[in-house]
């Protein structure tokens, strides 16, 4: 199948969907024919985690065809990297989505770790006078500012920026075989770069 023939395949099933979706097809279910009543029939194709194909040419083209032959289709990119605008004869807006506040991503970090933490891994060394550095941190209402406040100091989840999906690899990551939350700045997770055309 040609890249072309391809292009034309995915077209017929996105109208094929599209039909489905608002209804205008009569099903054999009269309830799935019913249940379409009322809808905008608008659909959102979203497409994440797009910077490895967000610049190739076919991709592009593919997204054009999309647009000009659906017309019941909205797309939503998301690329970390701003892309070259390629669909000129259609709105684009662009936003920029900022990172979580600190505080929201201590707290995401800390819930999605496999392991709690250790007050030895968060305070500076002339913080843990008096303290077990080895003791397990308890996040209570009590000291849940401060620990948090810590957590979002760390260099490496400072290191994030906010970003939720950084921040769950992250945590993933801390698991019993972690001596350190420190220790995960010296061995950052294998990524595939994205490609360039």
């Amino acid at each position: 199948m040609t890249e072309e023939q391809a292009r034309e395949a995915l077209i017929a099933d996105l109208r094929s969907l599209a039909e489905l979706w608002c209804g205008r097809r009569r099903h054999r279910d009269s309830w799935r024919a019913g249940s379409a009543v009322g809808r905008s029939g608008q659909i959102l194709l979203i497409l994440d985690e797009c910077d490895h194909v967000a610049h190739h040419p076919a991709f592009q083209d593919t997204l054009v065809s999309i647009l000009r032959n659906c017309d019941n289709f909205r797309v939503l990119l998301s690329t970390r990297q701003f892309p070259r605008p390629f669909c000129g004869q259609f709105k684009v807006a662009h936003y920029e989505l900022k990172g979580l506040h600190p505080v929201w991503a201590a707290r995401l970090f800390l819930r999605r770790g496999h392991r709690r933490i250790r007050w030895g891994e968060i305070l500076p060394v002339s913080m843990r006078q008096g303290l077990d550095a080895e003791a397990q941190v308890e996040l209570t209402t009590q000291n849940e500012k401060e620990v948090l406040t810590w957590v979002a100091r760390h260099p490496v989840v400072a290191g994030t920026m906010g970003s939720p999906k950084d921040l769950i690899a992250l945590a993933d990551r801390v698991t019993d075989s972690l001596p350190s939350i420190s220790d995960l700045a010296a061995s950052p997770p294998v990524v595939a770069p994205a490609s360039q055309p």
